[in-house]
């Protein structure tokens, strides 16, 4: 045997026992990598790139106007910001359409209070795609998401409150109000709801904390006269709507433009007074208005 034939004979004796040794090891590499593969594309593709997203810079509402805050929440689940915000017909306020039948006509065919002119809209965060909308009376300002869960599913959400007596409890996940203002009884129809506060107590023990708000300030009557009727605080039950018990009359007999703050967990800030009209600033424990 010449030294070629030796190498030969070397080099195919040599290949089946690297075959062998290799297999078992290429097959358990695999079994490892390959879970470890499948968790990282899972991930990557449930995960939304906000850098690929398309973004608009801006949404118009011609005929509307706003005076309404704006609040930042993932209402459609996707783990972005999306935007809550209260918008009123132009129209309705230059053109006084509220006591035209028509509009009455079609506040009825939607079952909302006349003149139905306030818009509550929830607006994709990325793309100022309009998730959902719904109507309610008038001009909301204050929305808080924040504090109640009204129907115990384990999620947040909102009260609107604004002018002409508007207040409303909604989904902010479905943009569908769970009750209205329609429901309390010594609701002012040209007076204000401001923000409201939860307490810490559910006065009508329905499972659920209710809240105070304060009620009052209109917007009819000139400046210069300073003779108002007074406001008050109600207490409102989170879960129907209703009102609890009678209405908190302002002390000093004045308006009130101010939210109730909860001061520590048994008091009730509170104050009176206007833009020209003086008031005053006062305090009182939960269990006197309960």
């Amino acid at each position: 045997m010449n030294e070629e034939e030796e190498n030969f004979i070397q080099d195919t004796s040599v290949r089946p026992s690297r075959e062998k040794t290799c297999a078992p090891c290429c097959v358990i590499f695999s079994l490892l990598i390959t879970p470890i593969i499948c968790i990282i594309v899972i991930y990557l593709t449930s995960k939304k790139d906000v850098s690929t997203l398309k973004y608009n810079d801006s949404l118009w509402f011609p005929s509307a106007g706003s005076e309404s805050c704006i609040r930042l929440m993932d209402i459609n689940g996707d783990g972005l910001d999306d935007i809550i915000v209260a918008l009123t017909e132009v129209t309705v306020i230059t053109t006084n359409l509220q006591n035209d039948a028509n509009r009455s006509a079609f506040c009825q065919t939607i079952n909302v209070e006349s003149p139905c002119s306030g818009i509550v809209y929830g607006i994709r965060g990325y793309d100022f795609s309009i998730l959902w909308s719904f109507r309610v009376k008038a001009s909301i300002f204050e929305i808080v998401c924040d504090i109640i869960d009204v129907n115990n599913d384990g999620y947040r959400d909102c009260i609107g409150s604004g002018r002409q007596g508007t207040l409303v409890a909604f989904d902010p996940r479905l943009g569908k109000p769970f009750w209205d203002n329609s429901t309390i009884k010594t609701r002012h129809s040209l007076w204000n709801f401001y923000n409201p506060v939860i307490l810490p107590v559910d006065v009508d023990q329905d499972n659920i904390n209710d809240f105070l708000i304060s009620h009052g300030g209109n917007p009819t009557i000139p400046s210069e006269i300073h003779e108002r009727d007074a406001g008050c605080l109600l207490i409102i039950s989170s879960r129907t709507g209703n009102q609890i018990g009678e209405p908190f009359w302002m002390p000093d007999k004045k308006e009130t433009y101010m939210s109730p703050v909860l001061y520590g967990n048994s008091t009730i800030l509170f104050g009176t007074g206007g833009e020209t009209v003086s008031g005053g600033l006062y305090s009182i424990s939960i269990d006197n208005i309960i």
